[in-house]
């Protein structure tokens, strides 16, 4: 479906916008509208209930109580009918009449079903919801605190899977909603935060949301049509509330942290053990034949007895780190004005020393009414981020893999006890001579109006604009390891910039109304998107400073390099969705969004993306109506997504590039090999579910079957030599599917009748199965740099490796086979060494003989979750799990190697599992035997599956444990006051032996599933304070 729209295409769809709004306003003409006041109260206490909804039945219009739960709502006439929701509370509806006045009581009940559930540019009723859309409960948030938004969804939402891949301070999560579709594109999900798309969370604080919607299903995410390919997270913020009352609410935590696991390395005695045996194993070898001398004698010399014996980790890392977030903010307002102040900051340590993040983050949401016509609004956000790091935890000069590889026997420190250059490894401590750090400032601000001419008809109009800075700044000072070269004293640093900008119109116009008696209702919405983003990046670096004291580059003697561009992007977009509802039995939604963007040739700029879905609630159907059923509602939907993200800005345009100088004359040159043919990825999604809810709404369950194919990959295939390039871009070909169930059960055990003491459960299980159908390649599949593979037939996360059988007892013969010279070969396997799989039959080993090995993301995950509410007291447990998942141990690459390098430098440190080698006492070890240098350390150490682990894991996410003291004690000028005590990723209970099955490389699902010893997720122990006044 994609190509330029012709001329009359674009013509017929005017006509038929035109038509609609025609449509409408023949609707509006329809009824006689008054105002209906009134306040909502518990039957319990008799206190008013503040954010209570009420909303007229049939449409998206509605209202909430304010703090003395009083409401004002406008009604077309005096068959209208109210719905009165509230958390907790049995749902109520009125049939207005001639009434102006309508207090209401509400008796205790369960989750209403009726609840508003936010989507793509609207609200709908839960019961009209025909799409598959998960909700966050806000009591989670309320209760159970965390500092980033995305850990809020961990474990808690079917079909959603959220990551954490490090434990560094300020790390971010990663989030996949139903699989993986596409191989170079974007994987993650477009953020929509009070309307405004977003690259991340990470402006957000947690204790600034009011609700997290997630858009699993194309018909929910096709009103975001380009960008809703990986799926839609829609946050929306607090406000405050229309009345002459405020509160300020002071939320702080305080805690300390430690990795979940730490590695377990040898000492200096172990490690010349190691040594040892293996050189006598090569030793004896040599002396039997099986091997020959060493070129360099020097190899053989055995290691020294240790003078030292340093634990480098307990050298570059903390005990345990800090952290403390706080967070104060202030809403209230009056008849006429509205508002919601925020602000945040949070400060983090990393385990590694010097590793700190910083972070500072504010909000203001105005809201003010003219009259019942015309009401306007003023968002406004902003942050400012510092990190003082040093370079990531897989990087060969961080402190962290320098001290996995450090040899115990060796002391970091000269005569002079100064940091020096070890022989043979990096000095871990020569990382923390580095000045590094990172800045970021944004802010961003929407202007909105809302003009309601006449009731039910609606014209928002939002105007937003940001803008953010990044600065990076590294400085290896002259007297440093890394700013010395040949003994001379230099120093080096870079600086680098990139400025953001982005700014974004949006207009859309909705109408909603009912008719038949009620029984029809209807809500049209027509709209129209332009959306742009700049960023402009420059760099240049420096060498030849006299000082280590000045860091910045007017101190450098010499100016290296440097470099500035600009690139810019642009999406414009039109939109429409019709909602239908019949007698509360049948709903009906069909959306469709057609999206132009620049990062395409005109003729494939533009991509229309329409959906489908439906509802039928089976409950309100007459042979349904019994007294404990209170939902059966059956839904089915289609639409089709596309996806843009992560595509360069002119990857599709015959452009020119400056900086191929030559001769001090300046040069143009392609970049690179464009491909005007690139084109949309899509996705076709079809879902279908049940959602079941019972005895009062104590049970609820929902179940969803989703199938999508994403068609069109992005990825890079081979070209001639002869274009004077190796790869270009393409997506002729390539597909990909998902497909699963999703099931999500909530319960309440046990309530007592007066409602202290509530218990309730919940649980969520995902089964996905992911398949690359089809590749653009004659071969049907690549592989990559790691041992990844992706091939036809198989899931992504694939590893390809050599298959190991065990470890030889005793001399295993290989077939025998003639080589180019025309010799009888035959490889036999000695006692010790690893035996691999002869896939082919061929008598030799190597990459023929590999075999692939799913795994790498996990088919099966979730998690599941209890609270008990006991007279003031809560508990809450939540926990996730993975099932299937499959993880290559890289760092045994290094860490499990048996010392295969001989003198004068030595091999590399091992970790603890190298103790279990094979010996003929131990002929059952994990481990081959310890070999120096020879052919047999080379071979036991070939990528095979020798390192491929399950990966399942069962995780505690945290324990927490409050006390509301206003649930028990009136406290002056206090209407909340709770103490609260928590423990993240409190134990994981898992097969897997590396330090964190969770903590891996999952940010590209080409490479999942491979651990190269990072920095493990952190043990969070934390104590928090909730003040509201």
């Amino acid at each position: 479906m994609n190509g330029k729209p012709k001329t009359s295409v674009m013509a017929s769809m005017r006509r038929v916008v035109l038509l609609i709004f025609a449509t409408l306003w023949a609707f509006a003409a329809l009824g006689q509208q008054h105002t209906v006041t009134g306040v909502v109260t518990s039957a319990e206490d008799g206190q008013p209930l503040p954010q209570l909804s009420v909303a007229l039945k049939g449409t998206t219009q509605g209202v909430v109580t304010d703090l003395e739960g009083r409401y004002r709502i406008t009604v077309p006439g005096p068959e209208a009918v109210l719905q009165f929701v509230y958390m907790g509370m049995a749902t109520q509806e009125i049939t207005v009449g001639d009434r102006t006045e309508l207090n209401v009581v509400m008796q205790p009940g369960d989750v209403a079903i009726d609840q508003a559930v936010v989507v793509g540019y609207g609200t709908v009723r839960k019961s009209e919801l025909t799409g598959a859309v998960a909700s966050v409960d806000k009591e989670k948030l309320q209760n159970v605190p965390v500092t980033d938004m995305v850990q809020a969804m961990q474990g808690k939402i079917a079909g959603v899977q959220v990551l954490s891949t490090n434990g560094r301070a300020g790390s971010d999560m990663q989030i996949s909603i139903r699989g993986t579709g596409s191989l170079s594109a974007s994987q993650s999900p477009l953020y929509v935060i009070d309307g405004v798309p977003m690259s991340s969370m990470s402006s957000v604080a947690p204790e600034d949301v009011q609700s997290i919607e997630i858009l699993k299903d194309a018909a929910s995410a096709a009103i975001y049509g380009s960008r809703a390919s990986n799926g839609v997270v829609l946050i929306t913020t607090k406000r405050g509330e229309y009345t002459g009352n405020g509160h300020i609410t002071v939320n702080s935590t305080f805690g300390i942290q430690q990795p979940v696991k730490l590695p377990k390395l040898l000492n200096a005695a172990e490690y010349k053990m190691i040594h040892d045996v293996a050189r006598a194993n090569y030793m004896a070898d040599i002396a039997s034949g099986l091997e020959r001398a060493p070129r360099n004698p020097k190899i053989l010399d055995p290691l020294p007895d240790p003078k030292y014996d340093i634990n480098y980790m307990k050298l570059v890392l903390r005990s345990f780190s800090k952290y403390h977030s706080h967070t104060v903010n202030m809403d209230g307002g009056n008849e006429s004005t509205r508002y919601f102040i925020s602000g945040n900051f949070m400060q983090q340590e990393g385990i590694v020393k010097l590793d700190e993040f910083q972070r500072f983050r504010m909000r203001s949401n105005v809201d003010h009414k003219f009259n019942r016509y015309l009401k306007v609004g003023l968002n406004a956000n902003g942050r400012i981020v510092h990190g003082v790091g040093v370079a990531g935890d897989n990087n060969v000069y961080s402190p962290w893999s320098a001290a996995m590889n450090a040899r115990p026997d060796t002391n970091p420190y000269d005569d002079e006890g100064k940091v020096y250059p070890t022989p043979g490894f990096t000095n871990p401590l020569g990382a923390f001579q580095r000045d590094n750090s990172t800045d970021t400032k944004a802010l961003n601000g929407t202007f909105n109006f809302e003009v309601t001419p006449i009731e039910g008809l609606v014209w928002h109009s939002t105007y937003t604009g940001g803008f953010s800075t990044q600065s990076f700044h590294n400085f290896d000072p002259p007297s440093s390891l890394r700013g010395t070269v040949n003994k001379i004293p230099k120093g080096f640093a870079v600086y680098m910039t990139d400025i953001q900008m982005i700014y974004q119109l949006e207009n859309t116009v909705n109408y909603s109304g009912i008719a038949f008696d009620d029984k029809f209702s209807y809500t049209a919405l027509v709209g129209h998107s332009f959306y742009k983003s700049m960023l402009e990046h420059s760099e240049v670096g420096g060498e030849g400073f006299s000082t280590d004291d000045i860091k910045w580059l007017d101190a450098a003697g010499k100016i290296t390099g440097g470099g500035s561009n600009r690139s810019s992007s642009a999406l414009e977009s039109y939109f429409s969705r019709l909602q239908l509802g019949w007698d509360r039995k049948y709903n009906l939604m069909l959306s469709i969004r057609a999206d132009g963007t620049s990062r395409f040739a005109k003729k494939n700029r533009w991509g229309v993306f329409p959906a489908a879905s439906a509802g039928w609630n089976l409950h309100e159907e007459e042979f349904m109506k019994f007294g404990w059923l209170n939902e059966l509602k059956v839904r089915v939907s289609y639409g089709l997504t596309g996806n843009q993200a992560g595509i360069s800005t002119n990857l599709a345009q015959d452009l020119l590039a400056g900086g191929y100088n030559q001769g001090g004359r300046a040069g143009l040159a392609a970049r690179r090999l464009y491909n005007p043919n690139l084109h949309w990825e899509k996705g076709h999604s079809a879902n279908i579910g049940i959602d079941f809810s019972a005895l009062d709404n104590r049970i609820d369950f929902s179940v969803d079957l989703y199938h999508k194919i994403t068609t069109d990959l992005l990825y890079a295939i081979n070209v001639p030599q002869e274009s004077g390039y190796t790869t270009m871009a393409s997506n002729d070909g390539g597909k990909i599917r998902n497909r699963g169930v999703e099931v999500s059960v909530n319960g309440v055990p046990y309530q007592s009748e007066d409602r202290k003491i509530r218990w309730t459960v919940s649980a969520n299980f995902t089964y996905n199965e992911n398949r690359v159908l089809e590749l653009g390649n004659k071969k049907g599949y690549y592989t990559t740099g790691f041992a990844s593979i992706v091939k036809q037939g198989h899931p992504l996360g694939s590893f390809y490796l050599l298959e190991a059988l065990g470890i030889a007892k005793e001399p295993y013969y290989y077939s025998s086979y003639v080589d180019e010279n025309g010799r009888v070969q035959q490889k036999v396997v000695q006692p010790g060494d690893v035996i691999y799989r002869d896939v082919n039959g061929d008598g030799k080993i190597d990459d023929n003989d590999n075999v692939l090995f799913r795994g790498g993301v996990a088919p099966i995950f979730g998690g599941f979750s209890t609270a008990l509410d006991c007279y003031g007291f809560d508990l809450s447990l939540n926990f996730q799990y993975a099932i299937g998942r499959k993880i290559y141990a890289m760092y045994r690459e290094d860490q499990r190697t048996g010392a295969p390098k001989g003198g004068p430098s030595y091999s590399h440190n091992m970790d603890k599992g190298q103790l279990d080698y094979w010996s003929p006492s131990n002929p059952n070890a994990k481990n081959p035997r310890p070999y120096l240098n020879g052919t047999a350390a080379t071979w036991n150490n070939l990528r095979s599956s020798r390192n491929l682990e399950k990966g399942d894991y069962l995780r505690c996410q945290d324990i927490t444990l409050g006390y509301t003291f206003t649930k028990t004690f009136k406290i002056p000028y206090i209407q909340q006051l709770r103490l609260y005590a928590q423990v993240r990723n409190a134990f994981t209970v898992t097969p897997y032996t590396g330090l964190d099955p969770e903590g891996q490389n999952d940010t590209d699902p080409v490479y999942a599933g491979f651990d190269q010893h990072g920095i493990p997720n952190m043990r969070v122990y934390a104590v928090g304070l909730n003040i509201k006044f």
